[in-house]
């Protein structure tokens, strides 16, 4: 699946997937109960009769992935499937894909830039530069990957904090009610030791690492080892 193109904005949408079902030879009686069964997935049987061109983003999307699911495949390629869709219709999308998975078994192959989405939906990843390899390997194992793990350092403020931190280069900022957050890498152990054994010292966490941070980094590194 493609956006919204193989849609027929002239057509309502249960006609839409009438006439893909005829298409593919499925019997009536069998395309009927599959097309209710996928409008009532999806949340948009109320709209079935109302024109596609006057469906929203999200709808049209939702319209666009029950006419991917009518032959029952048990693979779905679906390309970048959330563009174009408000934080609410990508939400929704979301979670329909992953209860798709969990219900029906369906094995998806997704392109796509968000890595927000990716992290939610997927088992395995590639991660692709110039149509070559960056990573590949399953979501855990890529989203555990430790280069530049952080931690947040947090310590009361006043003269001596801000001169052991700013002679140590560490990246700081002045919160409220006099309160210091820094960012300590997990390799510089002895700077983190140092700040913990501080009388200033509050609480440290560690930093967790989101898949779009990840990505950046790996594809940086990799863009500087091919130059």
């Amino acid at each position: 699946m493609e956006g919204s193109r193989n849609l027929y904005g002239y057509l309502p949408g249960r006609i839409n997937l009438l006439y893909f079902a005829y298409l593919h030879k499925i019997s009536k009686k069998t395309a009927e109960k599959r097309i209710d069964e996928l409008l009532e997935l999806m949340g948009i049987k109320d709209f079935q009769n109302d024109y596609v061109m006057d469906y929203s983003s999200g709808m049209q999307k939702k319209l666009s992935i029950s006419l991917c699911l009518l032959t029952e495949p048990s693979v779905v390629f679906l390309d970048e499937p959330l563009s174009a869709l408000d934080v609410i219709a990508a939400e929704e999308i979301t979670n329909i894909i992953k209860n798709i998975v969990k219900e029906k078994h369906v094995t998806f192959i997704i392109a796509s830039h968000r890595m927000d989405f990716v992290e939610k939906v997927t088992d395995r990843v590639v991660w692709l530069k110039n149509g070559r390899i960056v990573r590949k390997g399953s979501t855990h194992e890529l989203k555990s990957l430790t280069a530049k793990q952080m931690y947040e350092v947090y310590l009361r403020s006043n003269d001596s904090v801000e001169k052991v931190l700013s002679k140590e280069k560490v990246e700081w900022e002045k919160m409220a009610a006099g309160i210091i957050k820094c960012k300590c890498p997990s390799e510089n152990r002895s700077l983190l030791q140092r700040l913990i054994c501080l009388n200033e010292f509050i609480s440290v966490e560690k930093v967790e690492r989101d898949f779009e941070t990840i990505f950046k980094e790996e594809y940086g590194n990799n863009v500087r080892s091919e130059s």
